[in-house]
C-alpha cells in the first residue's frame, strides 16, 4: 500500500476474473495516486482540495484505506459507501490511526463510516495496541502502512498479512537507484495462494453428492493445504465432519467466513451441531446470524431465500439447491462462482471481420466463464475447436455472438442448468426463442422458429433428437473431441447437426432443457432467411442418422402434399398451430418463474392464427426455394 503507483489493470481473463472487491480497492488506489500526481512525480506533497470516494460496500477497501490516506500528507479526502457500509464499526482502527497522529472525522454516527480524512505524515515508530478487534483488517491496514501494533488476536489473517510483507521483493520503478528507505511493495503473484474461504463452497457442494472424498482431496491438492498459511484451511475438517455426520462442535473465531456455507450444509443435512466464536458476525456485509436464521424460516415456508445483498449468504444457499433472489452480490468475492459450480464455460464465436482485436477474449459474465473467440477468417468450426481445447471446464456453452439472454441469468436459470447437468449428459439442447418484430417477415420467423423449437424439446426429450443449434447448446468437452473427426471441417457450417449426427452415431447420452434462457433475432431481410435457411438445406446430404434423414424426408412430403391437398393443409395448420402454441406457453411460463420483467403471450391471439395459417400455405414454396438452392450450392 505504500509501493510503486499502480497502473490500469490489463484486460485479461485474470484481472476480469478478480473478485470486485480488489477491483475497487485498485481503482480507489488509482484515483487516489491520479489527485497526488504521484503519476507525474515520485516526490508528490499530495493535493490540498477535498476527494470524495465511494468503495461501495466494500469492508476491505474501507479498512485498507483509512489506514493508506491517513498517511498520505497533503491528501484530503471523504471515503463514503453503501448505507450497510455505514452499519459496519470502525472505531478501533480510527483510534489507533489517531493514536499515531491521524486527523479523521466522523460524518455521521460516532465510530462508523463516512469518514473524512486529512492525511498527515505519521508517526510510525509508535507502537499502538488493540485489544479484542473486531475485524483482523483493524490490525492488517495498520501492518500494511508501517505501523508497529501490539494485540491479542492470534488471527491467521494478521499472520498472512506479516508473511505477505516479507516475502515482497522491495523494488523501484521509478529509478534504478534502490530507495535507502524500503518503500515499495512488489507482490509475487505467482505465490499466492487461492482463496480457502470462497474454495468452502466447493466443499458445501460436494457434501451433497456421493463422492465427497475424492472432490475434498482434488481439492486441497489444488490449494496445496499442506503448506498454505491461510486459518480458512480447516474448512477441509469442518466439511469432512459434515459429510460424515459427525459435527458436533465447531469454534469460528478464526474462521468466520466458513460460517454461513457450514450453516446451510448442516441445515440441508439435518445436522445440529453447536456453533461457537459468532461475535464477528453481524458486523459482516450483513448480520449473517440473522440472515441465515431468517432464510431458513422462508424456505421452511416454501419462499425464495434472500441474499441481504451479501456474497456468502448467496453463495451458501444457491450451493444447496435453494433458491435465491440476488446472484450478482457473489462478484464481490467470487466472480466466476457458476462456472465452478457447474464446471461451465461459456463460448462464442465471432467473425473476424467483426472483431478486431487478439483472437480469443475471457471476461466473467453472469458469474460465468465466458470466451468470445475470432475465427480468424477460417470459419466458426475453427473458432470452436480453438476454444474447446483451452477451455478449462468440463462442459461448454456454445453461443452465437447475437444469441443473448433477455435479462441478467438469476440463480433459477443456474439451478436448471445445474440440475439439467447432474445426468451427466454428453450434449443438452437449449431452445432458444424469437421475439419477432413488427414486419410481418419478422412475424412469421417468430412462429416458424417456436414451431422448430418445440420439435426440437419434444423428440429430444423422447429419447430421439432429430435438431440442435449450435447457438445454444451444451456440451461435454471430452465428448466433443471423440466426435471431432466427424465433424466435415471441409464444410464451414453445420457443427450443430453434424455433432448430433456423431453423437447418435456413438451412442452418447443427449438431453434437452424445456424452456429457453437465451433469445435470438430474426433475419433483417428475405435475402438474409433464404441464405441461411439454404445452407442448413445442403448440409442434409452428409447427416448419417435415420432419424434425422427420416425427418427432414417427412418435412419435405408434408408440404408438397399441402400444395396439392387442401385437406391435408388444414391438418398441417393444425399441427403448427398446436407446436407453436406449445412453445409460447413454455416460454412464457419459464420467464415468469424466472422473474424476467420481459412480456411474452402465453396464448394465440387471432392475428397470430391467421399468421400461422399464412405462414403454412407458404412454407412449401419457401422451403422448395431454401431445398432446390442448399442443393445446387457447392461452397457453404
Amino acid at each position: 500500500m505504500r509501493g510503486e503507483p499502480l497502473h490500469t489493470l490489463p484486460d485479461t481473463f485474470f484481472v476480469c476474473s478478480l473478485p470486485k472487491d480488489i477491483i475497487i480497492l485498485h481503482n480507489a488506489l488509482l484515483s487516489i495516486q491520479e489527485e497526488t500526481g504521484t503519476h507525474r512525480s515520485a516526490h508528490t506533497e499530495g493535493c490540498n482540495h477535498l476527494t470524495r470516494l465511494n468503495i461501495e460496500d466494500n469492508g476491505t477497501a474501507m479498512r485498507f484505506l483509512t489506514a493508506y490516506c491517513a498517511q498520505k500528507a497533503g491528501l484530503s479526502i471523504i471515503i463514503e459507501g453503501t448505507k450497510r457500509m455505514y452499519k459496519r464499526p470502525i472505531g478501533q482502527l480510527v483510534d489507533a490511526l489517531r493514536e499515531l497522529g491521524a486527523d479523521i472525522r466522523y460524518l455521521q454516527e460516532e465510530g462508523f463510516p463516512p469518514l473524512q480524512i486529512q492525511g498527515k505524515t505519521l508517526d510510525l515508530s509508535k507502537p499502538v495496541k488493540i485489544d479484542k478487534p473486531l475485524s483482523s483488517q483493524f490490525i492488517s491496514a495498520l501492518l500494511l502502512i508501517g505501523a508497529t501494533v501490539e494485540t491479542d488476536n492470534r488471527s491467521p489473517y494478521i499472520n498472512i498479512t506479516k508473511e505477505v510483507i516479507q516475502n515482497t521483493q522491495h523494488t523501484n520503478a521509478l529509478s534504478e537507484k534502490a530507495r535507502t528507505h524500503g518503500d515499495n511493495y512488489l507482490l509475487d503473484l505467482a505465490n499466492i495462494e487461492k482463496d480457502v474461504s470462497a474454495m468452502a463452497f466447493l466443499l458445501e457442494a460436494a457434501c451433497f453428492r456421493n463422492n465427497y472424498d475424492s472432490e475434498a482431496q482434488m481439492l486441497e491438492n489444488e490449494a496445496r493445504i499442506s503448506y498454505s498459511i491461510q486459518g480458512d484451511k480447516v474448512a477441509f475438517e469442518l466439511f469432512r465432519q459434515t459429510n460424515n455426520g459427525t459435527l458436533q462442535e465447531w469454534d469460528f473465531s478464526s474462521c468466520p467466513d466458513l460460517y454461513p456455507a457450514a450453516a446451510v450444509a448442516c441445515y440441508k443435512k439435518g445436522i445440529k451441531p453447536v456453533f461457537k466464536g459468532l461475535e464477528h458476525l453481524p458486523y459482516k456485509e450483513s448480520n449473517r446470524l440473522i440472515a441465515v436464521e431468517e432464510n431458513f424460516k422462508r424456505i421452511e415456508r416454501g419462499e425464495k431465500a434472500h441474499s441481504y445483498d451479501d456474497h456468502r449468504i448467496a453463495m451458501a444457499f444457491f450451493t444447496a439447491g435453494y433458491e435465491i433472489d440476488d446472484i450478482t452480490c457473489v462478484n464481490k468475492s467470487f466472480p466466476a462462482f457458476f462456472s465452478e459450480t457447474t464446471q461451465l464455460t461459456r463460448v462464442i464465436p465471432v467473425r473476424e471481420s467483426d472483431w478486431q482485436p487478439e483472437w480469443r477474449h475471457y471476461y466473467v459474465e453472469d458469474g460465468l466463464l465466458t470466451i468470445r473467440i475470432s475465427d480468424e477468417g477460417k470459419g466458426k468450426k475453427y473458432a470452436i475447436a480453438k476454444a474447446v481445447r483451452e477451455v478449462p471446464t468440463k462442459y461448454i456453452w456454445f453461443n452465437d455472438d447475437d444469441v443473448q439472454p433477455p435479462a441478467p441469468l438469476t440463480s433459477a436459470d443456474f439451478r436448471q442448468l445445474h440440475t439439467l447437468l447432474s445426468s451427466d449428459p454428453d450434449m443438452l439442447i437449449l431452445p432458444l426463442f424469437m421475439s419477432g418484430n413488427k414486419s410481418l417477415l419478422g412475424e412469421l420467423q417468430a412462429l416458424e422458429y417456436d414451431a422448430i423449437q418445440a420439435l426440437t424439446i419434444i423428440s429430444a426429450q423422447r429419447g430421439h433428437p432429430v435438431m440442435c443449434a449450435a447457438a445454444n447448446m451444451i456440451v461435454k468437452r471430452q465428448s466433443w473431441l471423440r466426435c471431432e473427426e466427424e465433424l466435415h471441417q471441409e464444410i464451414p457450417s453445420g457443427d450443430d447437426m453434424f455433432l448430433l449426427d456423431a453423437m447418435k452415431h456413438r451412442k452418447m447420452k443427449i438431453n434437452a432443457a424445456p424452456f429457453p434462457i437465451l433469445e435470438t433475432q430474426p433475419a433483417d431481410s428475405l435475402r438474409h432467411l433464404l441464405r441461411q435457411r439454404m445452407r442448413w438445406a445442403g448440409k442434409a446430404p452428409h447427416y448419417k442418422d435415420r432419424e434425422i434423414l427420416l425427418c427432414a424426408t417427412l418435412v419435405v412430403v408434408s408440404n408438397l402434399l399441402a400444395v396439392i391437398c387442401p385437406v391435408w393443409l388444414i391438418g398441417k395448420w393444425i399441427v403448427d398451430t398446436l407446436l407453436i402454441a406449445r412453445q409460447r406457453q413454455s416460454t412464457a411460463k419459464h420467464l415468469q418463474q424466472t422473474d424476467n420483467l420481459r412480456s411474452t403471450n402465453k396464448k394465440l391471439t387471432a392475428k397470430d392464427y391467421l399468421k400461422t395459417l399464412l405462414l403454412t400455405a407458404l412454407y412449401p414454396w419457401y422451403m422448395l426455394i431454401c431445398l432446390i438452392g442448399g442443393l445446387f450450392q457447392k461452397k457453404w
